[in-house]
């Protein structure tokens, strides 16, 4: 598996031979998926803090949606890790796109009921999820044959 450290190392050496629109285009795209996997971090640890908050568990129907609900949250951060995964499909960017966006609805629409600064956290780090994936999505390989 070759790190993200490899890959610089390995565009550096190759910038002298790559065009530069090319050299630009692996530097940025280093750049989302560093930003993706920071965020989606914060996405899994903003999760495990969130049920950590249910504990002592009672059994009724509000702890039950609320540990929910930090499991959607963690579990969005693993979809997010897995679509940048050795470059990823267009599939997995498209699916963890729709996810980002789904969440960041969501804290929207939590934030007319909770005015939390938890709240305005997950709109913020999901909606720097999703503009990240928009740029992934949007940026095609500039030569194919390039993988990144």
């Amino acid at each position: 598996m070759i790190t993200d450290i490899q890959k610089e190392r390995t565009t550096d050496a190759l910038s002298e031979f790559l065009p530069t629109h090319v050299h630009k285009y692996i530097k940025i795209n280093l750049v989302v998926h560093r930003l993706i996997k920071i965020a989606s971090c914060i996405i899994i640890v903003f999760g495990i803090v969130h049920i950590s908050f249910a504990f002592p568990l009672h059994m009724n129907t509000d702890t039950l949606w609320f540990v929910g609900a930090g499991l959607a949250i963690i579990f969005s951060g693993l979809v997010n890790l897995i679509a940048i995964d050795r470059g990823g499909s267009k599939f997995s960017k498209w699916i963890a796109l729709v996810t980002n966006s789904i969440n960041c609805a969501l804290f929207c629409f939590a934030l007319l009921i909770l005015k939390e600064p938890q709240v305005y956290v997950g709109i913020i780090i999901f909606l720097i999820t999703t503009v990240a994936f928009i740029i992934e999505l949007i940026r095609q390989p500039a030569i194919k044959g390039i993988s990144v």
